[in-house]
This record gives C-alpha cells, structure tokens and sequence, in this order.
C-alpha cells in the first residue's frame, strides 16, 4: 500500500514504473493528478486520471478530483478506480461497460449531498459497490442495465434512473 494515507498533492510516475497496485494512493484525500511520463510504456494519463497505454481501462483516479468525463475508448474500470474520490459528476461513455467490484466505490457522501454517474453504453459486467448509498443517482439507458447494476447491488434499485437519452 503505497503512499496509503498520504497528504500528496501529485504525483509523477517514470518510465521506469511498470504497474501500479490498486492500493496505491489510496486514502490520499488531497491527491489532485497523477502524470505519467510519455515514455513510459504500460500507462498514460488523461487529466489527471491514471489509465493503461492503450486508454481501455481506468486504473486510478486521484481522490480530490470532483467531475470527470470518461474518454471515448475506455472499455473497463478497475477494481477501486474511483474508490473514496470526492466526485459529483462522473459520465462514462458508451464504450465503458465493464465495472469490476468497487470500482466506483465513491467518498462523495461526506462531500456533496448529490452525485450523479450516467453510464451512456449497455453494462456487460457490473461488480459490487458497496459503498453506493442514497445520495447516488444512477443514470442508465435501458431496464436491463438497471438488473444488471442490481446484481450484486439491489440496495441502490431506488437509485438507478432509467432513462433512453442524456
């Protein structure tokens, strides 16, 4: 767990840094962005937030980022991306669609009394948050992507909208 519980306000990751363990940085409420070096071969950066080279999956966003609009492109969030981040508006697009477990585990609860999350694609694979509550609204496009949240999530049913274009 690296830098766990730290008062970091960036961070600069080098060539050198093959991956990054999904506990890194975690609990570090002031992160604002994480830089990759462009040479570095198995990660990038898009405002901020930490993806792999190719921008398929979101691997860590820092914790003090407040709204975020996903790249076009990015088809998976890893497990913990968004954990504890202070977000209010996070809108994935319609190629995101596979969520591992706790990858929008979001903090925003002690810091908005709202967040919204609107997912524009069809969810293929949606894994537990538990730590969702009733200050989330979901946004989705069809009944199904609603059961399918639902899975593993059924106390967030009251949260999820349904709704065909946002």
């Amino acid at each position: 767990m690296c830098f766990n519980l730290c008062s970091l306000l960036y961070v600069y990751i080098s060539p050198a840094i093959k991956e990054v363990d999904r506990y890194a940085f975690r609990r570090c409420d002031n992160l604002e962005s994480i830089t990759v070096d462009s040479d570095n071969p198995n990660m990038t950066s898009v405002d901020g937030v930490l993806m792999t080279k190719d921008m398929k999956k979101i691997i860590r966003c820092p914790q003090a980022k407040t709204s975020f609009t996903v790249p076009d492109g990015v088809t998976t969030v890893g497990y913990d991306a968004f954990e504890d981040c202070h977000i209010n508006k996070l809108i994935f697009p319609e190629s995101a669609t596979k969520f591992e477990d706790g990858s929008i585990n979001l903090y925003s609860s002690l810091y908005s009394d709202n967040c919204e999350i609107f997912f524009k694609g069809h969810l293929e694979s949606f894994g537990d948050m538990n730590r969702l509550n009733a200050k989330f609204k979901l946004y989705v496009k069809s009944s199904s992507d609603k059961e399918k949240i639902m899975e593993y999530n059924d106390n967030l049913k009251d949260n999820i909208i349904v709704e065909s274009e946002f």
